[in-house]
C-alpha cells in the first residue's frame, strides 16, 4: 500500500503544476475509474494519472507518458503510444509494472457525434516487479459527443495482474458507463 500512496502523491504533485486537458470518470456496480490527462512542455507528449478501484479486489494506480498525434489525414483518428508506471494492490498482493501500449479515438465522419475508443497496456515478466509477474489492461468504448467537449460512453474493460504461482487477480472485467470532459 505504501507504493500506491507514493504513486498517488507523485501524481498529485505533478497535477499541481499543470492544468488538466481531460478528465474521465467511469463506473459499474463494483468499480470506479478516474483518469486525468495533462499536456506536457515537450511537444505532443501528454502525461496522465489514474486510479481504478474495485471495492473487493483492489486498486490499480498509474502515471503515464504518451506521444499523441493525429493518425489520419483529418482529425477523425487520434492515437497515442507510450507507457505507464502501474502499481497494483490486489487482495494482499502488490507489485509494480512498466506497461507499454497506447490508445485510439475515432469519430465517424458521417456521424460526427458517434465514435469508438480503446486502449491496451501490457507488462511482461521482465517489466513487472514485486509480487507481479505480468499486467494486462484492455478497454474498448462506444462514445457519443453530447457536448462540444464532453462525451458519454459505454465500455468494456479487462484489467488483470498475474502474481506468479498464485492465481491471476482480475481487478475488473466487465461493462462500465462514463463521461470524458475536455478542458
Amino acid at each position: 500500500m505504501t507504493s500506491t500512496r507514493t504513486l498517488i502523491l507523485c501524481g498529485l504533485l505533478l497535477a499541481g503544476t499543470a492544468q488538466a486537458s481531460t478528465f474521465d470518470v467511469n463506473l459499474n456496480s463494483d468499480v470506479v475509474g478516474l483518469q486525468a490527462t495533462f499536456p506536457s512542455t515537450w511537444g505532443d507528449l501528454t502525461w496522465d494519472v489514474g486510479l481504478l478501484h474495485h471495492r473487493d479486489d483492489g486498486d490499480v494506480v498509474h502515471v503515464g507518458l504518451v506521444l499523441v498525434d493525429e493518425a489520419s489525414a483529418g482529425e477523425d483518428l487520434i492515437a497515442g503510444l507510450g507507457g505507464r508506471l502501474v502499481t497494483i494492490d490486489a487482495t494482499n498482493l502488490n507489485g509494480q509494472a512498466i506497461a507499454l501500449g497506447g490508445f485510439f479515438r475515432y469519430t465517424f465522419p458521417q456521424y460526427n457525434r458517434i465514435g469508438i475508443a480503446g486502449s491496451a497496456y501490457f507488462a511482461p515478466d521482465v517489466l513487472a516487479f514485486g509480487d507481479t509477474s505480468q499486467y494486462i489492461e484492455v478497454d474498448l468504448r462506444v462514445q457519443y459527443n453530447l457536448l462540444r467537449r464532453g462525451n458519454i460512453y459505454l465500455g468494456v474493460r479487462s484489467v488483470k495482474a498475474d502474481f506468479g504461482p498464485l492465481p491471476t487477480a482480475s481487478i475488473d472485467s466487465g461493462a462500465h458507463i462514463g463521461i470524458r470532459i475536455e478542458f
